[in-house]
């Protein structure tokens, strides 16, 4: 890779993207780049990883579907309360080989596909989201959440789709409001597992759902924000899966489905 990066240079050329987003675009190029020297920093031990996610079962998995259109119809009302156009708005999530979360966003707000940024630290699997035409860059999201400046916009949608417990991305969840990572009127939501070996085993042990929740409130209160629904079931924000929205302490929208605890909220 020359430059800021080979996949800096693919996503720029010939593109009309405004000034804000493009350095965001470069300083993604630029963190792959970063990822790649020290994932071949010349020790012994393999540094590189296979992804072991099975996309194509996840495809198919009615919970996850859900998830994926209660996220879309979220920023759908997101876009719509920020009066943005849809090609102009922009999210960032975690998205497996198939980019079915990207895709579901797509298809409900008409948001373009390269529109989505999206990092992992699976190589095989950004290449095959970049040939899908989304955003995608060889690196963790920790780096663009630390990195992140206000004056290269902020995102309608920010999804956290972790596979692992809440407790040790602590700081991430943080940074999305200390850095003005999600934008007034958007949306986040994390997904985490239920289980989390931290939390049960610590001196005041807390439940993985009350962790997350306390953890957004008083990350978003410390930075001026205020939390709202994500959505409102009485216009029929989401008429799919609406039935699975559970109040959590008042009015976030919580979803548990094997194992996983599915928390979005709306950001004032």
């Amino acid at each position: 890779m020359g430059g800021t990066s080979g996949m800096a240079a693919e996503w720029t050329h010939g593109r009309t993207w405004r000034g804000d987003w493009m350095e965001a675009r470069s300083c993604a190029g630029r963190m792959e780049v970063e990822h790649v020297r020290r994932m071949t920093r010349g020790t012994k031990q393999c540094a590189w990883r296979a992804d072991g996610y099975d996309a194509r079962a996840n495809r198919k998995d009615a919970d996850k579907r859900r998830t994926r259109r209660m996220f879309a119809c979220a920023v759908k009302r997101s876009i719509q309360r920020r009066r943005t156009v849809a090609k102009e708005a922009h999210v960032l999530m975690l998205d497996a080989r198939g980019a079915n979360s990207a895709r579901a966003v797509r298809a409900t707000t008409g948001m373009p596909l390269e529109n989505a940024f999206v990092p992992n630290v699976a190589s095989p699997t950004v290449a095959e989201l970049r040939r899908r035409g989304v955003f995608a860059w060889f690196g963790d999201v920790k780096d663009i959440l630390e990195r992140w400046e206000t004056k290269w916009g902020s995102f309608e949608g920010v999804w956290l789709d972790y596979c692992g417990g809440i407790s040790k991305r602590t700081p991430q969840v943080e940074q999305v409001f200390a850095r003005g990572v999600v934008a007034r009127g958007g949306v986040l939501a994390v997904a985490f597992s239920s289980q989390d070996s931290a939390l049960a085993t610590h001196p005041n042990p807390t439940k993985p759902i009350e962790f997350c929740l306390k953890v957004v409130q008083e990350a978003a209160c410390a930075n001026g924000y205020e939390l709202v629904p994500a959505l409102d079931q009485s216009r029929g924000d989401c008429k799919d899966g609406g039935d699975l929205l559970e109040p959590a302490l008042g009015f976030p929208c919580l979803f548990r489905y094997q194992g996983i605890f599915f928390l979005m909220v709306g950001v004032a």
